[in-house]
């Protein structure tokens, strides 16, 4: 049958039911196992009647420097010393706790960073404890510690039976007594009952600083010869004893007047007296935890209680130094009883104090995203959430009230992811809106449904289509579709007026497009080159048409532009590109305003050539052949055609051309209003539109 080590000192057992180990006493139960880890660290105190027992955290290095556990010479290995046995007076860090200095054996305080008669560096290195336990941080072995308090309500381990006790010992003053090595948790002392867990105080404050309450060397000893005098005399006195029993019993007693027995004043129960191996084991568990509180602020709420700590560790430091032992272990006692739940309740304190403050934190972050839904508008698009936020702001504000802050964060955690669906619900009903908003005034805007109908069928049943689902997703709160869906329906609305605005407008688009061509080409002729603002105006020109390719796209502005190079794109590349597109009709509204810009560019000298009135002439033919193509209307265009002809028909050579300008200015007129050169170049596609008999004023006289 495989044997069970003990978990602290190594000690094989045939069975781990035994509940303590026969060699170190420590029990076997996880709580005392969890307990002992607590205080366990990376110092050790050789030993050679406990080689094997766990090191000891800086804590317990501490305390057993205070109480005169550690000396000077005591034996000792630790991070300071990289893990090498050395005399505590060497030891970095821990020999300023004795008030020298390790390099130089200065006297040096146990508060100093530096020696200051060397220099040399006091402090003990950083994360001393990092050694992998389980519970590093004052907050992780203050719940620990809580956790063990709370199972042992619910399950106390069964008390072992007391040891037999040994031979009394002479008593050893403390600073007498030799350094030992950790032990394992509850050691079953010789004059204290066993403790059953009812006590407040760490259990791990006992491990590592209570001496052997029996002698445990195991070295053999040398076999005295003769009568050992101890024996003898306490046999003698056993006789002593007997003797004097015998002759009470045949006395009768004492005879004092008063057979009653309730006349005797003493007591059943003998005064223990305590020794200062036992004060100093009461002393550990307080020191420890009196130390941890000192290196802290106690909180006000709990000042008067750690103020009687104080007071009742000074009386039993008084005493114990007076060897009083009984007083001061009475001390210790009642002190151990105060600093236990005080600790505990001063770190419940400090966690409820932290949550406080992110409770407040956590509310102001939610006070923020209440305003945000309010300017979110989430009373009219988030009912649902804004009602599920307020709900949880109002068990929260009730919670802060109560100081109940732990639930409060829980609650305004609910109540802030709330809020921010809220806002983000808002935000979206809000763009939805918005973008249905827009929709229905672009409608407004758009004229006639009938000329949508009748030239843009196919993207007005888009827009239709796409508004009506929009408006359903609003309704059902699916804001993000909702927005999608009005936003679609005014793309395809702007699409059908830009077919309809094509339709209606196509050729003047044309006769514009021409023109500004034109415009381009002249100045190339004349080696001005091409305007970069010119160029963009034709280009734009040519957007307006939709065609395939965009002639002007091919050309560059710059001075050094000649006019063979703006042939192709804005003669042939045009023709067809217009042709293909719309038809030979726009393409003669093209050829009309290309013609018009030559007229429009010969017209601005100061006197007319022969060959400038040649051309003039030749551009009014080209113009009147193509209004005919272009299906104009040519009973109200012709006369004023013939107008221009004949003034320049009649004009003097070299001579200033006003009466030309003039019946040619009547002529450009029209097409500076769209509506009216709609109805002059597309007379078919508007018949409803009235003839206007101020078209070409004094038109045919």
């Amino acid at each position: 049958m495989p044997l069970t080590p003990c978990p602290y000192c190594g000690h094989p057992h045939e069975s781990s039911d035994v509940g303590r180990c026969e060699n170190c006493n420590g029990l076997f139960e996880p709580l005392s196992q969890m307990a002992t880890q607590l205080a366990m660290g990376p110092w050790y105190v050789r030993d050679e009647d406990r080689p094997f027992m766990p090191g000891f955290n800086e804590s317990i290095l501490r305390q057993q420097v205070t109480i005169g556990r550690i000396t000077r010479d005591t034996i000792i290995r630790g991070p300071s010393t990289h893990q090498f046995w050395m005399t505590a007076a060497k030891a970095q860090g821990l020999s300023r706790l004795l008030g020298t200095c390790h390099a130089c054996d200065a006297s040096v305080s146990p508060n100093d960073s530096s020696c200051a008669n060397c220099q040399a560096d006091l402090s003990l290195p950083d994360d001393v404890d990092r050694l992998g336990l389980s519970y590093t941080t004052a907050h992780e072995r203050a719940q620990a510690q809580q956790d063990i308090n709370e199972k042992r309500t619910v399950a106390k381990p069964t008390p072992a039976p007391k040891p037999t006790p040994a031979p009394s010992t002479p008593e050893v003053h403390p600073s007498a007594l030799k350094p030992v090595a950790p032990q394992p948790v509850e050691e079953v002392h010789d004059d204290e009952p066993y403790d059953d867990g009812h006590d407040e105080h760490d259990i791990a404050e006992d491990v590592w600083h209570a001496g052997p309450a029996t002698p445990r060397r195991r070295r053999r000893r040398k076999k005295a010869k003769g009568v050992d005098p101890l024996v003898m005399g306490m046999g003698v006195m056993f006789l002593c004893v007997i003797a004097l029993g015998l002759v009470i019993l045949l006395t009768g007693g004492p005879k004092d007047g008063n057979d009653d027995d309730s006349a005797d004043t003493g007591s059943d129960t003998p005064v223990v007296e305590r020794d200062a191996v036992a004060v100093s084991r009461a002393s550990v568990p307080v020191l420890t935890a009196f130390e941890r509180l000192k290196q802290e602020d106690v909180p006000e709420p709990f000042a008067a209680r750690f103020a009687e700590v104080k007071r009742l560790v000074k009386a039993a430091d008084t005493d114990q130094k007076a060897e009083r032992f009984n007083p001061a272990y009475d001390s210790y006692t009642q002190a151990r009883e105060l600093i236990g739940p005080l600790e505990q309740e001063i770190a419940a304190w400090q966690l409820n104090e932290q949550a406080r403050g992110e409770a407040i934190e956590v509310r102001d972050r939610v006070t923020e995203l209440k305003d945000q839904a309010v300017d979110a508008n989430a009373e009219r698009w988030a009912t649902e959430a804004l009602a599920e936020a307020t709900s949880a702001w109002g068990k929260a504000t009730a919670l802060l009230e109560d100081g109940k802050y732990a639930e409060a964060i829980d609650v305004l955690a609910e109540a802030e992811s709330a809020y921010q669906t809220a806002i983000d619900e808002g935000k979206a009903g809000q763009a939805a809106g918005k973008a249905q908003v827009a929709v229905v005034q672009a409608m407004k805007e758009s004229g006639s449904e009938d000329s949508l109908r009748k030239y843009a069928g196919e993207a007005l049943a888009r827009h239709i289509k796409s508004r009506s689902d929009g408006e359903v997703q609003l309704s059902s709160r699916d804001y993000a579709k909702a927005q999608q869906s009005f936003e679609d329906a005014l793309a395809a609305l702007q699409e059908a007026e830009k077919i309809v605005e094509l339709a209606r407008y196509k050729k003047l688009f044309a006769y514009n497009a021409g023109y500004g061509a034109s415009e381009v080409m002249l100045g190339a002729a004349r080696g001005d080159g091409i305007d970069a603002d010119v160029l963009k105006q034709l280009s734009d020109a040519y957007a307006q048409l939709r065609l395939a390719s965009n002639p002007a796209s091919k050309l560059k502005a710059g001075s050094d532009i000649g006019f063979t190079t703006t042939m192709g794109p804005l003669v042939n590349d045009a023709r067809d590109a217009i042709t293909q597109a719309h038809g030979e009709s726009v393409q003669a509204c093209y050829l009309i305003g290309f013609n018009s810009s030559i007229i429009q560019q010969t017209l601005n000298t100061n006197a007319l050539t022969g060959d400038q009135q040649k051309r003039i002439h030749q551009c009014l033919g080209i113009i009147q052949q193509a209004a005919e193509t272009a299906g104009w209307d040519t009973v109200r265009f012709g006369p004023v055609i013939e107008q221009v002809r004949t003034a320049n028909r009649n004009a003097t050579v070299n001579s200033e051309p006003e009466s030309i300008r003039a019946a040619w200015t009547k002529l450009l007129t029209p097409m500076q209003d769209r509506e009216t050169a709609s109805r002059l170049m597309d007379p078919v596609a508007s018949p409803s539109t009235p003839s206007d008999p101020e078209l070409f004023p004094n038109a045919g006289t």
